[in-house]
């Protein structure tokens, strides 16, 4: 669950879930594990483009089996938006 401590976001997402989202990162847009903290913007800090937004609800959908709708892919913001998604639908 997703806690707001001093407006940051803490996602207690699984290890296992953490490091496959981190490798997504890695594999699709080039990105560190040490960029991925869940402030990052995933437009100024990580450099993400609309296009990109398509491809990582793509590869969330592949990788955990999830759903994710268009409107909720280009709703993030950050990369902890992104954290919250996955750890609230793999549950």
């Amino acid at each position: 669950m997703a806690r707001q401590i001093c407006g940051t976001t803490l996602v207690a997402l699984s290890e296992e879930n953490r490091r496959k989202l981190e490798e997504i990162f890695a594999r699709e847009f080039n990105v560190t594990a040490k960029d991925l903290v869940p402030q990052a913007s995933l437009w100024d800090d990580l450099l993400l483009y609309a296009l990109d937004i398509t491809g990582l609800a793509e590869a969330l959908e592949e990788n955990f089996g999830i759903n994710v709708p268009d409107a909720t892919a280009e709703s993030w913001q950050t990369y902890g938006d992104v954290l919250d998604y996955v750890d609230r639908h793999t549950k």
